[in-house]
């Protein structure tokens, strides 16, 4: 929560979120338990947005639907998912790495 008071926020809705990054050539990568791809399969480089739903509803729908990839996180045990931050955390750690940062 401390990073809003020291990084700009936007709020808008969901269809000018998608066309604000659409006229600026950003790929959409969505995470999903239902994905099906490995996170750790998915390309992301290049302008890129991460899209992670809330830890109670899941991603919207439209999100899905004009994501360029959807990536799931593998689970081990009994429970289907992980929080929204964790899932975040996972996939911008691959995108760094990717990046060629390398921790």
């Amino acid at each position: 929560m401390g990073a809003a008071l020291a990084m700009p926020v936007v709020a808008v809705g969901r269809p000018a979120a998608r066309q604000w990054l659409r006229e600026r050539g950003f790929r959409i990568v969505a995470a999903d338990p239902a994905g099906s791809r490995s996170y750790r399969d998915v390309d992301y480089r290049g302008p890129l947005a991460l899209v992670v739903g809330s830890e109670r509803r899941g991603l919207a729908r439209e999100w899905l639907a004009v994501a360029d990839s959807i990536a799931a996180i593998p689970m081990l045990g009994i429970s289907d998912s992980v929080n929204a931050a964790v899932a975040g955390a996972l996939l911008l750690y691959e995108a760094l790495a990717q990046h060629g940062h390398e921790p």
